[in-house]
């Protein structure tokens, strides 16, 4: 599937490894595609939850990344 400009949002239920749930917010500017949203989840019982952003990104260029996380 091609996109000339990405989704706004996209979320994804986790299920096959851990029970939990991402989504991700999706930006196109002049200086390139941004993204950025949470995941939740359990692992072994213990809730974890994690922040990401990227971007910008040009193609076939890294962008920088940013992660921040959170579990007992």
């Amino acid at each position: 599937m091609t996109f000339s400009h990405p989704p706004a949002t996209a979320a994804c239920r986790q299920q096959d490894i851990r029970p939990g749930f991402e989504v991700a917010f999706l930006q196109v500017s002049g200086g390139g595609r941004h993204i950025d949203g949470p995941t939740a989840a359990l692992e072994s019982g213990d809730a974890f939850a994690v922040e990401h952003a990227s971007g910008p990104t040009r193609a076939g260029e890294p962008g920088s990344r940013a992660f921040r996380g959170r579990s007992p």
